[in-house]
């Protein structure tokens, strides 16, 4: 028995069913998208290129099942679903799509696509198997908007100001400029939820009031997840607090044990560079080998040695949008460095 539903509220769950209507949320889990349709959700694989989008109209038949957790969430899971008409949303070029053409159009790849992806957050642009030696390394959290690339751009801003002004000016300027790069990221969710935990981990920098911040943080994710329920599962939404509860809370229990290391350079790659990154990925490691079923042993060497670059980069990259021409070889010097190390270790 096949039973159309065109939005409403599903009350039984036993027959299969067809449904029609727009997209209304895309998430990733890996090469895989879990598309929802009002309160229907089915998996499709995806190439990180290609996929749904958010307004898309689609006819989808598949055989319903509900979980006691996906009545609670409100929800019902479309299995061994088939798309039988897909009518894919006009791409509508924004500001960021334009600017990323500055980087395609002045830089060869996959130099332009790691720019792009370092400094709007736009990955869709880049090489397949490039993308794919960033995730071996571990190193794709730098590609995409995360609370790493927003705590650069505060971090940047910050010491820029801070020689003009009083401090207190200048922090509230370097908070605007990071809600700023969320915007010009795309200010889809995930952005926004990366700007959020970002500036609280910035907030905590800037003031030296770790304690603070962590008790902003629970009040923070507590808060989504009553605005959003279905956030608990959302892979995003774990990384993204798990990767700010280390920068908070582990970040400097490292910076402590790095007070014992006897080599100066090595202290100071720690402490700038990659401490961060070290902490951040203590605490995420678990999420990502739980859904993902991979770790990378090598990250903290390949880590220790590009982000260094990241600051540059963006700096570099943020410049040329500017200046065009005239910055892109050097952009192209950093940025070719960071290909070559990833690819190498990739």
């Amino acid at each position: 028995m096949l039973r159309m539903f065109v939005g409403g509220v599903m009350s039984e769950c036993k027959d299969e069913v067809r449904v029609r209507g727009k997209v209304d949320e895309v998430v990733w889990k890996d090469s895989v998208q879990v598309v929802g349709i009002d309160e229907f959700r089915f998996e499709a694989e995806s190439g990180y290129k290609e996929g749904y989008k958010r307004g898309d109209d689609v006819v989808v038949v598949g055989r319903c099942k509900r979980g006691w957790k996906d009545f609670w969430l409100g929800r019902v899971w479309l299995d061994k679903a088939k798309v039988e008409e897909r009518i894919e949303v006009e791409d509508r070029k924004g500001l960021r799509d334009r600017l990323v053409e500055i980087y395609e159009r002045q830089l060869p790849d996959p130099e332009a696509g790691l720019v792009a992806g370092v400094v709007l957050g736009h990955k869709s642009s880049m090489e397949q198997s490039f993308y794919d030696s960033l995730i071996e390394t571990g190193t794709v959290h730098v590609v995409v908007a995360s609370g790493y690339n927003v705590v650069v751009v505060g971090t940047v801003v910050l010491n820029l100001l801070v020689y003009l002004m009083r401090r207190q000016q200048a922090t509230l300027l370097a908070l605007i400029a990071m809600v700023g790069y969320g915007w010009l990221a795309g200010g889809e969710a995930p952005v926004v939820r990366a700007v959020i935990m970002g500036s609280l981990v910035f907030l905590a920098r800037a003031t030296g009031r770790q304690t603070e911040s962590g008790w902003l943080l629970v009040v923070a994710g507590w808060l989504m997840l009553m605005v959003n329920p279905q956030l608990i599962e959302s892979v995003s939404f774990q990384l993204s607090l798990a990767a700010t509860a280390g920068l908070i809370w582990v970040e400097p229990k490292i910076r402590e044990g790095m007070e014992r290391v006897k080599s100066s350079w090595m202290r100071v790659v720690m402490e700038t560079e990659l401490s961060p990154t070290l902490a951040a990925q203590i605490t995420t490691a678990p999420i990502i080998w739980w859904n993902f079923g991979r770790l990378s042993l090598i990250s903290p060497v390949v880590n220790m040695l590009v982000l260094p670059l990241v600051p540059m980069m963006m700096g570099l990259g943020a410049g040329q949008l500017v200046l065009g021409r005239l910055v892109a070889p050097f952009t192209y010097a950093v940025a070719h460095l960071f290909v070559v190390i990833v690819r190498w270790f990739g």
